[in-house]
């Protein structure tokens, strides 16, 4: 099974709401969200925030695949918690669904522009390369 996790903590401090601003007609998160549920490759999608109008929001997505909630508490979503370290730490030691053959794609809001293309890109890179990721991050060089 893949599994998209989607963090979107509400604790921004540069840019207040951050995950919750409008990109033209979608909430930062909403285009992960979206992305996640539009690609073949992904089964279901895993919302992580510690905020209750975010959680309200994304229950509210129509969406074609099921979103599970992870609801944080403010320690795991502090400025000082790397969302990597809690995703391999209290995440998956604490969940009750996951099993050592599911994989896990970690799609950031900070990152709207990924296309479906991406995801299925890297779920092929995943099983036909015998190394274990732990971070991919598209890169596109362009002319001028």
């Amino acid at each position: 099974m893949i599994y998209a996790f989607i963090p979107a903590r509400s604790g921004s401090t540069r840019l207040v709401d951050k995950n919750f601003l409008l990109l033209k007609d979608k909430r930062l998160f909403e285009w992960s969200i979206k992305t996640a549920n539009d690609s073949g490759e992904v089964n279901k999608i895993i919302f992580s925030s510690d905020s209750n109008k975010y959680i309200e929001y994304a229950n509210s997505i129509n969406l074609n695949k099921d979103l599970i909630i992870d609801k944080r508490s403010s320690s795991n979503s502090s400025t000082n918690t790397r969302i990597y370290d809690y995703l391999k730490g209290d995440f998956l030691e604490n969940n009750e669904f996951l099993t050592d053959e599911d994989f896990i794609l970690m799609l950031l809001p900070t990152q709207p522009f990924r296309k479906v293309e991406d995801i299925h890109n890297i779920v092929q890179l995943s099983k036909t390369t015998p190394v274990s990721y732990t971070h991919l991050r598209a890169h596109e060089t362009r002319g001028n």
